[in-house]
């Protein structure tokens, strides 16, 4: 029973670990890419952080997020003058970014449907074994009554 209850335990570990993480650096990592005036959006996307939670996100390359990172930088650059349009270039640019992760979380739950499925399964299987071993010795144990009772 307990090697059937760890199998479950650790395939759902598994499972759930890899979605969180894919999760967790997914959008909510990159909403405040885009606060604050120029300089301070300017900045975030310079940062070598920033590249990095992107790739994470998005499941691109380090280099690759760089790359877009730049080619978002070198737009709110050419917008600098006008603030609104820099704030614009850079919120199109994160929901691309977004839509990107939002791809990839929906990629990651689709493969986690399986495991789970199969986590289900092995739980009930554990379950109704634990049922017939929990009846059987309750049977066992009745079928010996005068076995324990001393005559007297």
């Amino acid at each position: 029973m307990s090697l059937g209850a760890g199998a479950v335990l650790g395939v759902l570990g598994g499972v759930t670990g890899g979605l969180g993480a894919v999760m967790g650096t997914g959008a909510a990592g990159l909403a405040g890419l885009t606060s604050g005036d120029v300089d301070q959006i300017l900045a975030r996307l310079g940062d070598p952080r920033t590249a990095e939670t992107v790739a994470a996100a998005t499941g691109m390359s380090v280099d690759e997020s760089r790359t877009t990172l730049a080619d978002l930088r070198a737009r709110i650059e050419a917008a600098r003058s006008d603030p609104t349009r820099a704030t614009a270039e850079a919120r199109e640019g994160l929901r691309a970014l977004v839509a990107r992760a939002g791809e990839r979380a929906t990629q990651a739950a689709a493969a986690a449907k399986g495991y789970a499925t199969t986590t289900s399964w092995i739980t009930l299987g554990t379950m109704i074994l634990s049922l017939l071993a929990a009846v059987s010795g309750a049977l066992l144990g009745r079928a010996r009554p005068a076995a324990w009772v001393s005559p007297r």
